[in-house]
């Protein structure tokens, strides 16, 4: 099977699908990258809470019998993972491997697992600050070495942010709060915007706006025949961290690429900090460079940058690990 790391991505925006078709269609995108011949899954979840996890849907493919959704999914709900190790996995890390990471919250699963020869997996999690995400698994054989390559896990870290952004597209879309997740521009394949509304009026959006369109068309075409990396690495999570670009086909079968609002929402409030503060503090607060934090808010580097020093300065903190137990604190100090 032909590697497309890009194909991940695009399944990851497909919003005319159910839940189900999805999930399912993300799974068979990665299945050149995560199929070693002994099977693949896909979990959504909620960890919202950070006291359970909570499986939402879960589905296999090419598994052999015993391996399959059921007896998987039942192992995975009659594991009671502690408070601490969500926050240390499911809360924070973007992909690595089960035994790794995984294996101590869910013992009984890669047990079960190691019967049917399986030695271990990969498990590349897509997770935003509202701590609900899916989780794409491929069963690693008996030869496969016990570190992942650097290269391989920066591509998946990418691919996560995705699945996690994806994720949150189809969540607001299904939901009554679709109305927020509404088209407030539309541009052709070229950059030129057709039509603006609402933040996206303003000069320097519709630039950004432009210019990511350009970017992800140059990566679907000639970055993704001859350098898949950049070509992943061109296509961020958002723009402006608000926008996600999607494909829309008009009768007749004309593409336009419509920006829909997809801010990452955070679980707790820092009343003192600005909007964009907020979401960049949740993502500290996940364990996420700030290399990382802006590939997913299509922020460039030094932008988040200057939003740590301003939330820390205002927060009274001065290392990450301060800013982090702020946010956390702030959970705490909710009711209810």
């Amino acid at each position: 099977m032909q590697r497309d790391w890009l194909a991940v991505v695009e399944s990851a925006y497909r919003t005319d699908l159910d839940e189900q078709q999805w999930l399912a269609g993300v799974l068979d995108a990665a299945r050149p990258m995560l199929d070693h011949r002994v099977g693949i899954a896909a979990l959504l979840y909620d960890a919202s809470s950070m006291n359970t996890f909570v499986p939402l849907r879960f589905i296999t493919s090419g598994a052999p019998q015993g391996l399959r959704s059921e007896e998987c999914l039942q192992l995975i709900q009659a594991s009671s993972p502690s408070p601490e190790f969500l926050a240390r996995t499911f809360g924070a890390l973007s992909c690595g491997l089960v035994s790794q990471t995984f294996g101590v919250g869910f013992p009984r699963v890669l047990e079960h697992l190691r019967r049917f020869g399986v030695v271990d997996m990969l498990a590349v999690n897509g997770v935003d600050p509202s701590l609900m995400g899916c989780v794409l698994t491929g069963n690693l054989p008996p030869t496969a070495s016990a570190r992942l390559a650097s290269r391989t896990r920066a591509m998946w870290s990418r691919i996560s942010v995705h699945l996690a952004a994806g994720y949150r597209m189809h969540r607001r879309l299904s939901a009554d709060e679709g109305a927020s997740a509404s088209v407030e521009a539309v541009l052709t394949p070229a950059g030129k915007v057709e039509h603006a509304e609402g933040l996206a009026r303003e000069k320097a959006a519709r630039d950004a706006l432009c210019d990511s369109v350009q970017l992800l068309e140059r990566a679907r075409t000639r970055l993704r025949r001859d350098d898949q990396d950049t070509a992943v690495r061109s296509w961020r999570g958002l723009v402006e961290a608000r926008w996600s670009l999607l494909d829309h086909f008009e009768t007749g079968g004309k593409r336009y690429v419509v920006a829909r609002c997809n801010e990452a929402t955070t679980a707790h409030t820092l009343s003192q900090l600005s909007v964009r503060e907020q979401q960049v503090v949740a993502f500290v607060a996940l364990g996420h460079a700030n290399k990382v934090i802006a590939y997913e808010l299509g922020l460039s580097p030094s932008t988040v940058a200057v939003l740590i020093t301003r939330a820390s300065r205002k927060l009274g903190v001065r290392s990450r690990s301060a800013l982090a137990s702020a946010y956390h604190r702030s959970s705490q100090a909710r009711p209810g």
